[in-house]
């Protein structure tokens, strides 16, 4: 009899071990890989409309890809009427990002950075530091990624710096 419940005991023991490791294994399925931002590729698609609702709260309406030599981008309108406020996210190519952070500092911009983003960048501050006028994202020295609007009514600046994190996980 104790033979029995011994083997019994151990079935139950090793059983139990299965199941632990099928338990992991799923875990490991359901972890969403996040696609990395490329240069040449349509931006809107890499960086749907709800994911910029997602990292701002902003609805989006319309989004529309510019894609050429120098820039890839996306712009995310907030209404679908002609001339809508509406948020840029620009892959610049083949620009030095040393320079153009250097001609932002002879614009007189306040350059910072977020602590949030972890990544080479800066934040192009104006009007004593009050309103933002882009963000900038190194990919590699001449490539960057620009967070921007066309108005300040379309986001504020706490939304473009959580648009900003948002894109920096992507890169």
């Amino acid at each position: 009899m104790k033979k029995v419940f011994i083997i019994f005991l151990m079935a139950l023991v090793l059983g139990g071990c299965d199941k632990k490791n099928e338990e992991k294994e799923v875990k490991i399925e359901e972890k969403v890989l996040i696609e990395k931002i490329t240069v040449g590729s349509d931006l809107c698609s890499q960086l749907s409309s709800e994911f910029v609702t997602e990292a701002t709260g902003i609805v989006i309406a319309q989004s529309k890809n510019i894609n050429d030599a120098s820039i890839n981008a996306c712009d995310y309108y907030l209404t679908g009427e002609n001339n809508s406020p509406y948020i840029a996210i620009i892959v610049n190519k083949n620009l030095d990002f040393e320079k153009q952070k250097q001609i932002a500092e002879k614009m007189k911009f306040k350059l910072k950075t977020d602590e949030e983003i972890e990544m080479e960048h800066y934040v192009a501050w104006a009007d004593n530091e009050s309103r933002i006028v882009n963000i900038n994202l190194a990919m590699d020295a001449n490539n960057f990624i620009r967070v921007d609007k066309n108005v300040e009514r379309a986001i504020d600046n706490e939304g473009l710096l959580k648009l900003a994190r948002a894109v920096a996980k992507r890169l």
